[in-house]
């Protein structure tokens, strides 16, 4: 008895086993000839014909097109703002995408005679930058709107613009001399003592310039490399440049002595904002500041120094006056 029950129990296990067997076949047959449909449906790869290539390459290409004048713009409306400083038209730049990491070359063969005193002087620079001067930057930064920082910017080139007019004049530039004595006038009127600059929104860009420029104009070397007092990096031409716009300067022409030293003090600050404030950014990897911020310096006048060559009619007519004096002897001995 107990072994017929063992065998039915048994043979019911197989039956089982083998049902459960045959579903699973079953179950891994659908599924295959499903896959096998799903592949057979799939699409065919086909090779793009040529005008759909011409298509992608020309859409492409437009894109790219507009990409480069928009970055074009962005950079020109950047260069327009004589509000920003060097280093912060930089920032701007590397914002929007535009600027590369800056390099700076190393000028291993410069002649530095003044070395000896310019590096405690740098060395004086760099503790004033980093724990007094470049504080009240970042501070000033925060604090100030931009809208308002504008106002101040314009305030004070406009009383630059006399001296945008001299070294125009001097560069023989009358159109851009004349510019700059039209917009000291409008802004200093229209402009609310220039707190405004309605001459740019009429079309009279400003023409900026100085002594140094016009130094360079007529040929003037930039001399040896000089750190100055709290100024920074200079040249000979430079520092000759400094002293002629300080003096010149028309705050040193008004009766309140202390105010207008006031207003070139705030003056000097404001131009240098963007650069204090950066300061210890630019030297942070460097192994030695004073030879970084040196060739950093030198590295800007020969970029410049193509801009800052005479103009090509003005050596033309040196060197054709040039040409009469030499024969002019010549002539006279002929009579």
């Amino acid at each position: 008895m107990l072994k017929n029950n063992k065998k039915t129990l048994g043979n019911r296990y197989t039956n089982r086993r083998w049902q459960h067997g045959k579903r699973l076949a079953n179950l891994a047959a659908v599924l295959m000839y499903v896959l096998l449909v799903g592949c057979a449906s799939l699409p065919a790869q086909t090779k793009p014909s040529a005008k759909e290539v011409e298509a992608s390459s020309s859409d492409q290409l437009e894109s790219n097109r507009q990409n480069t004048e928009e970055h074009a713009a962005i950079a020109a409306a950047i260069e327009a703002d004589d509000t920003l400083g060097p280093y912060e038209k930089i920032d701007q730049k590397r914002a929007a995408g535009l600027e590369p990491e800056p390099t700076v070359v190393a000028f291993e063969d410069y002649s530095d005679p003044l070395q000896s005193i310019n590096r405690p002087i740098f060395t004086f620079n760099h503790y004033t930058y980093r724990y007094l001067l470049t504080p009240i930057s970042k501070g000033y930064q925060k604090v100030v709107p931009s809208p308002v920082d504008r106002s101040i910017g314009n305030f004070f080139l406009n009383l630059r613009e006399p001296l945008f007019f001299l070294n125009n004049l001097f560069q023989l530039k009358p159109k851009d001399s004349g510019k700059s004595l039209l917009r000291f006038g409008i802004n200093s009127t229209v402009g609310l003592l220039g707190l405004f600059d309605p001459a740019a929104a009429w079309g009279i860009e400003r023409s900026r310039t100085t002594f140094g420029d016009t130094l360079a104009y007529y040929g003037a070397g930039y001399g040896a490399y000089i750190v100055l007092p709290l100024l920074g990096p200079s040249d000979l031409r430079d520092t000759t440049s400094i002293a002629f716009e300080y003096f010149a300067h028309p705050l040193n022409h008004i009766e309140d002595e202390d105010a207008g030293t006031a207003l070139l003090i705030a003056d000097g600050f404001h131009k240098r904002t963007g650069t204090l404030a950066r300061y210890p950014d630019v030297i942070r990897e460097s192994d030695d500041p004073y030879l970084f911020i040196r060739n950093l310096y030198l590295q800007s006048i020969q970029r410049d120094a193509e801009a800052l060559q005479p103009q090509p009619e003005y050596r033309d007519s040196l060197q054709q006056g040039k040409t009469e004096q030499q024969n002019r002897p010549n002539a006279e001995n002929t009579q």
